[in-house]
């Protein structure tokens, strides 16, 4: 189904639409890119590398603005995913995943090497700013904003998406919700599961890892608990004041 909305103006920009997306490009990030030139009117059509196979009339479109559209054809065409199908097979994913945590593991020792930060070490996570600093409270080394990706059970040792967590605000499941439209267009099924499910802490890395490269975070972070730990990504990243 085709949406039709020239007339709609972008709420962040105010800029009407240039380019009509399928919803998956709206909703998710490292989907791929692709224009239809077949469009019948003078507003393009962009697909996710999904959608691309199938036929117009199938496609759910949503319009976009230029500025949003930039962005978006960035979020969907950069980190590597060109080597993805959709779905992808097992060694596309295998090396895909692979890439990102070395990029990410290499952002990392940056903010390592920068602030000291370690994982597990003195930290406070405060839920109202959704902020986190590191180091003890009389020499704060480092504070940045947080995305909680996903909290992983010592007790069940299984990994549960921020996204599917009702217990987090809806704002804040927003970001890392784009994730699960990832695991929709390549078919990744732990990608799109909202319940539980059998991890380890290696693995829980890996999803962070992963994560944090296709949400352009700048580090990672994990806050241990008794219970639980919630693995974070890092933005703006910076020293306290």
């Amino acid at each position: 189904m085709t949406t039709q909305a020239r007339n709609i103006d972008c709420e962040q920009h105010g800029s009407a639409p240039a380019v009509f997306a399928c919803i998956h490009l709206a909703q998710g990030v490292g989907c791929g890119y692709f224009v239809d030139d077949e469009h019948h009117d003078d507003t393009p059509r962009a697909c996710c590398a999904a959608c691309h196979t199938l036929a117009a009339a199938d496609r759910d479109y949503v319009p976009v603005c230029s500025k949003c559209a930039a962005s978006m054809q960035r979020e969907h065409s950069s980190h590597g995913v060109a080597g993805l199908e959709a779905p992808a097979t097992d060694e596309q994913l295998q090396n895909f995943f692979t890439a990102c945590m070395a990029t990410a593991q290499a952002r990392n020792r940056i903010i390592v090497d920068q602030f000291g930060m370690s994982s597990g070490g003195t930290w406070f996570y405060d839920d109202e700013t959704a902020t986190l600093t590191t180091g003890p409270a009389d020499a704060r080394r480092m504070i940045c904003d947080v995305e909680l990706v996903g909290s992983f059970s010592h007790t069940m040792q299984t990994w549960l998406w921020a996204w599917a967590n009702g217990s987090l605000p809806q704002n804040r499941r927003q970001r890392v919700g784009r994730l699960r439209t990832f695991g929709d267009v390549r078919g990744i099924p732990i990608w799109t599961q909202a319940s539980p499910f059998d991890c380890d802490i290696p693995n829980a890395w890996g999803l962070t890892l992963v994560a944090a490269v296709l949400l352009d975070a700048e580090a990672v972070y994990r806050m241990p608990g008794s219970e639980q730990d919630w693995f974070a990504l890092l933005y703006n990243v910076r020293a306290p004041n």
